[in-house]
């Protein structure tokens, strides 16, 4: 880094980062700066863990199939054992159930039971296959389409309302629901 003086005076100055203590003289015209960084704790991560569901029966009865086919000198290679045992693990495991997903802040139940019909009707749609008139299906989706289109209309008004009802609430209270949107 340069450092320009009005009287034409140049001075670069030098960092250079120790990861020991400098000794306080250095017959230089260098100056320490000392400096220390202390971590009282180390900060916690937020990792979402998966969770998994062990079958400790499974993992046993294949610990026992895979020891029963080992020679004694097998047995006794550790690292054998440890990749065995890994593999066992990781068969009898399986994910075990989600959690359920986070509502977002404009849903409610009217939209939530209009959603139920739509999905009721795209499903009459598919079922009525070859089997019923050209009629009748091009009315289905008619219906399907008209529910949509509603469905659209609702979360769009719902988001619009809860937007105005932050807006609003953002003037009584700024570090209130306004600070934590995403």
């Amino acid at each position: 880094m340069n450092w320009r003086v009005e009287s034409h005076i140049e001075s670069f100055i030098d960092v250079t980062l120790s990861t020991q203590k400098m000794d306080e003289e250095n017959l230089t015209d260098h100056r320490y700066i000392g400096y220390e960084i202390k971590v009282d704790q180390a900060p916690e991560r937020v990792v979402e863990k998966r969770k998994f569901i062990t079958d400790w029966n499974a993992f046993r009865a294949h610990l026992q199939l895979r020891l029963c086919n080992m020679s004694d000198e097998d047995k006794r290679s550790h690292k054998l054992c440890i990749e065995i045992i890994r593999e066992a693990y990781l068969n009898s495991r399986s994910e075990g159930p989600r959690g359920e997903r986070a509502v977002p802040y404009w849903w409610d139940s009217a939209i939530s039971e209009k959603r139920k019909e739509c999905n009721r009707i795209r499903r009459q749609y598919t079922r009525t296959g070859k089997n019923a008139s050209e009629e009748e299906r091009q009315n289905v989706l008619e219906n399907h389409k008209r529910c949509k289109k509603n469905l659209r209309k609702l979360i769009r008004d719902s988001k619009q309302r809860h937007w105005k009802e932050l807006c609003k609430s953002l003037n009584n209270d700024v570090w209130g629901d306004g600070f934590k949107m995403r």
